[in-house]
């Protein structure tokens, strides 16, 4: 992996600059370190907030909960699988191919997202396939509808 002082990184607008801190409707995302094989983000998410339902083609990606909890949803056939995650629950791993999406449920959940290229494999942007889009959700969490 490369040290994000000392290096330049592909940023998701596609030009190299050095990655800061990226608002989104949800909170803010931010590259710490990449190669072609494995990369490492810093997501601060606000309650409520919540990715797109998306998947990623050939890269996997695991949630480690460092602040706050974080519901990671997996659509499988016609169901959801629902975890929540919190400091003490280890790394939740989605592997590439499944739709997924998470919703924070507490204010500044902070979690480091993973994402790692599958065998043969390298780490692409536009690996990523949205259904919907993201935003905050402001009811309760037992009532998103994923």
């Amino acid at each position: 992996m490369n040290d994000r002082q000392d290096t330049q990184h592909n940023c998701q607008d596609g030009q190299e600059s050095p990655c800061r801190a990226q608002a989104k409707l949800w909170g803010t995302t931010e590259l710490l370190c990449a190669d072609e094989c494995v990369e490492l983000w810093r997501l601060t998410i606000r309650q409520g907030g919540y990715s797109s339902r998306h998947l990623h083609q050939s890269k996997s990606n695991g949630f480690l909960v460092v602040c706050g909890r974080l519901m990671v949803i997996c659509y499988l056939d016609q169901t959801q699988q629902r975890k929540v995650l919190d400091p003490a629950a280890g790394i939740c791993f989605v592997p590439a191919g499944v739709e997924h999406r998470f919703l924070a449920l507490e204010e500044a959940t902070t979690v480091y997202e993973i994402y790692y290229a599958t065998p043969n494999a390298i780490i692409r942007q536009s690996d990523i396939v949205r259904r919907d889009g993201n935003g905050v959700f402001t009811g309760n969490a037992q009532d998103f509808p994923g």
